[in-house]
């Protein structure tokens, strides 16, 4: 073999074998993940309510709305414990035959709280001249993330548990941990689980059934056996 072909080989040869190691070295690596779930109750309230109109004119619609949603902030200003902000505003023309025939407007209010008796009176004001759009209830951000410290800690005990399942199914003398990773979801969003009593024409206050979320913690990781 000529000599650059001999050294060529050899160059080659030097970067191969701790390729060949490398790969070697991880063919008793396993990948696995737990999961620990926890019921909840849910311990918040968001309401969305809306202030609606339709008139001949964009300014009588814009006049209407803004008394309507002048009236609701004073009904629920001062309200202890309750979260109070207004959102979407918009007026847009109804069309007929590709003319503006009429206007619509629309202009939204938040409502968010804990106290679910006090938010279920003030909707009941409220419905006297607001239209309700959305409501739900979720998990409150301190109570998930107390109930996640608690889930993480059971979620690592069982993984930690299956590792050494694993160990002993396979006859390996002990595992190391190579890689891990905490994956927390749930809780978080409102679900619209709110049953009416009564619409805006009586303005009843409306029957509330909060419900219950969940909460996940899953664990996935690699181990190496020996």
């Amino acid at each position: 073999m000529a000599p650059c072909y001999r050294w060529f080989a050899l160059l080659l040869l030097a970067f191969a074998l701790p390729l060949q190691a490398d790969e070697d070295s991880h063919y008793n690596r396993i990948r696995f993940q737990v999961e620990v779930t926890e019921t909840v109750a849910n311990d918040r309230m968001q309401a969305v309510l809306a202030a609606e109109t339709e008139a001949a004119s964009a300014d009588e619609v814009a006049d209407s709305i803004n008394r309507t949603m002048q009236w609701a902030l004073e009904q629920s200003r001062d309200r202890e414990g309750i979260r109070v902000s207004t959102g979407n505003y918009r007026v847009t023309p109804v069309y007929r035959q590709d003319r503006p025939e009429r206007w619509r407007g629309l202009q939204e209010l938040r409502l968010e709280s804990g106290d679910f008796a006090a938010l279920g009176q003030l909707i009941g004001t409220l419905q006297q001249r607001l239209q309700i759009k959305h409501t739900g209830f979720f998990i409150a951000d301190a109570t998930r993330e107390a109930v996640e410290a608690r889930l993480i800690d059971r979620a690592i005990e069982r993984f930690q548990a299956r590792a050494e399942q694993i160990r002993k199914r396979f006859s390996a003398q002990a595992f190391h941990l190579v890689e891990a990773s905490v994956d927390t979801a749930g809780g978080g969003q409102p679900l619209p689980v709110m049953r009416m009593q009564a619409m805006a024409e009586s303005a009843a206050p409306p029957a509330l059934e909060a419900g219950e979320g969940e909460v996940r913690v899953a664990v996935s990781g690699v181990i190496e056996l020996e």
